[in-house]
C-alpha cells in the first residue's frame, strides 16, 4: 500500500497507572479515558505480575493462578 507524499498521522496517548486487580482503578481509567478522548473504542488487557520461576519442572500451577484473574 502506498500513502500520499502529503500524508499525515495524529497519534493520542494517554498513559494511565493503574492496578487492574482493583475494580474502582479500572473504572477510573475507563472514566479518564472517555473525559479525554470523548469516547472508548477498544480496550486491550496485557496486565501481568512478575514471579520467581524458580524450578519449572516443580509445581508451576500457584503461580500461573495468581495470573488468571477468574479465580
Amino acid at each position: 500500500m502506498f500513502l500520499p507524499e502529503n500524508f499525515t498521522l495524529e497519534i493520542l496517548r494517554l498513559f494511565v497507572k493503574a492496578d487492574v486487580a482493583i475494580e474502582e482503578e479500572i473504572a477510573d481509567l475507563v472514566h479518564r479515558t472517555v473525559e479525554e478522548f470523548g469516547r472508548l473504542d477498544f480496550a486491550f488487557n496485557n496486565a501481568g505480575i512478575s514471579l520467581d520461576a524458580g524450578d519449572l519442572r516443580g509445581n508451576y500451577r500457584n503461580g500461573y493462578d495468581s495470573t488468571d484473574s477468574r479465580r
